[in-house]
């Protein structure tokens, strides 16, 4: 993995509260944070330290989708709560209510597409089981794959 990942209280509380809200379907959000630092053996740390839910996604069986308003909303948000624009979207949450923590075909699609830089992240919650998980880039940026985060639930 090219990164360490601090997780705040306050954005994994709020993703736990979105999560936990809908376990009839898959929500989705954005992660928010300071810029990554690089460090000298060219990790990335990443420091969550806010959740934008996602609205106006479209939601079908075991998928979400994250339209071209869910970015707009996102967007529009993050400038709203950081006029400063001292943070940035550092990646994306989606659940998975009793599917187990992993990035579906579908999922890689859309990290793959979207969040290209080496620093950018995904969570994956599923408030059935009350677990969640991180994934991220490999060194060579080929794959994302599973970060050893222990996510802490409550």
């Amino acid at each position: 993995m090219r990164t360490t990942i601090l997780l705040d209280d306050e954005p994994r509380r709020a993703i736990q509260a979105h999560a936990t809200d809908r376990r009839d379907r898959e929500v989705a959000g954005f992660l928010v944070g300071p810029q990554p630092e690089k460090q000298p053996d060219g990790r990335y740390v990443v420091t969550v330290v806010d959740y934008i839910p996602a609205r106006f996604t479209v939601s079908r069986g075991g998928s979400v989708t994250l339209t071209a308003d869910s970015w707009h909303y996102a967007h529009v948000e993050l400038t709203r709560r950081y006029p400063g624009h001292l943070v940035r979207l550092l990646g994306w949450a989606h659940t998975h209510p009793g599917f187990g923590i992993f990035l579906s075909d579908l999922d890689l699609i859309i990290h793959h597409a979207f969040f290209r830089q080496p620093w950018q992240i995904a969570a994956v919650v599923d408030p059935i089981a009350r677990t969640g998980g991180f994934f991220g880039w490999d060194a060579e940026m080929n794959e994302v794959r599973r970060d050893r985060f222990v996510w802490h639930w409550g």
